[in-house]
């Protein structure tokens, strides 16, 4: 039995065939060719896809985020600093709550990120008898975790504006404090020109919002 090639039937589901020649090709689908109808089933399952992707519009949140840290890095000013967006690997908030155990105060939000080799741990808690958060964490290098990265720049912004910064200690460890943030566009980055910078989106500081996961 003769069998079409795979690129025929792209052109079959795509209808840019000629009525004769797409007449005989159904005609030998009919017939009970099992490969040939497998072949045409497979590119109109990619054409399906193909429409749907032309038609996808990202949503206006994850647009303004994306935006927000281009401004941050000034990627399209300043080319040679290579910029990596955090992965966010550890939340607290998404551990469930041991049987039995009730909660007797604002517990501290626990986050754990990592970009390349570099861990980042953070704690987030209100801070005692004020109206603002401590932001504390330290910075590790994951194929060696007892090596801290010391002397490393670490800045609170919200899209281009600085709210906080400091340096990483001897022991990689940081320490930052602010006023809740109600911003979606809040983060951490790490590192300074030229050196690389990594940056790590927050969420809410202060709040109930989560970052998600990738």
């Amino acid at each position: 039995m003769k069998h079409y090639p795979s690129e025929k039937w792209a052109d079959y589901s795509r209808g840019t065939l000629g009525k004769r020649e797409a007449a005989e090709m159904k005609r030998h689908m009919d017939a009970g060719c099992r490969k040939c109808r497998q072949a045409s089933e497979m590119w109109s399952t990619v054409l399906k896809m193909a429409q749907q992707e032309a038609s996808y519009q990202p949503p206006e949140s994850a647009v303004r985020v994306a935006k927000s840290f281009f401004a941050a890095s000034r990627v399209e000013g300043k080319p040679s600093v290579v910029t990596h967006i955090a992965r966010l690997i550890f939340d607290s908030l998404r551990q469930p709550q041991l049987e039995g155990v009730r909660a007797t105060g604002v517990a501290p939000r626990h986050y754990v990120y990592q970009a390349g080799t570099m861990l980042v741990d953070v704690w987030m808690e209100p801070a005692p008898g004020m109206d603002a958060v401590n932001l504390t964490g330290q910075i590790l290098e994951k194929s060696k975790p007892t090596q801290s990265i010391v002397d490393i720049k670490v800045r609170l912004k919200v899209g281009d504006l600085e709210i906080a910064s400091t340096k990483t200690n001897q022991f990689g460890e940081f320490h930052l404090e602010t006023l809740p943030i109600a911003s979606p566009d809040v983060q951490l980055t790490i590192g300074d020109e030229p050196k690389i910078t990594v940056l790590i989106p927050l969420g809410l500081i202060g709040g109930a919002q989560s970052p998600k996961f990738d």
